[in-house]
């Protein structure tokens, strides 16, 4: 009967192990998750890269980031990103016509442990007419 009860707690804690060593996955660690133009001029794209590190035991595919309007633009990686490993997600703001302040949030689908995460971006857009008016002198 104790060979039974051994034998048996043998399989449970081999069948715990296993379990735990299927939760290991790639884990994305951002630099930050926020970036801040400040006041930009109208006109120029203004371009961000967000660095991220794999701190988790296993290669993380990133899968799509995406914002949600045509004014921003992100690329991703598309190899594997190694564990310990750095690479970067590049996200544009087009300005031209969106003179005011704005935030962007943009969501990043991935294979690792937290499958969505998502970055910011805000700033405030300055016209460029107004620039161009304060250079004329008045007459």
């Amino acid at each position: 009967m104790k060979k039974v009860i051994i034998i048996l707690m043998g399989i449970a804690m081999s069948i715990t192990s296993a379990n735990a060593q299927d939760k290991t996955t790639g884990k994305l660690q951002f630099e930050t998750d926020m970036h801040d133009f400040g006041a930009i001029q109208e006109g120029p794209d203004a371009a961000y890269d967000f660095v991220l590190t794999n701190t988790g035991k296993t290669p993380v595919i990133i899968k799509n980031a995406t914002a949600g309007c045509g004014c921003t633009v992100a690329h991703w990686p598309t190899q594997p990103i190694l564990p310990g490993k750095s690479d970067k997600i590049h996200v544009t703001y087009h300005t031209s016509g969106r003179v005011g302040p704005f935030v962007k949030d943009i969501a990043i689908l991935s294979d690792a442990e937290q499958a969505q995460t998502f970055v910011h971006i805000k700033g405030t857009v300055k016209s460029s007419t107004t620039a161009v008016a304060a250079t004329v002198p008045a007459n």
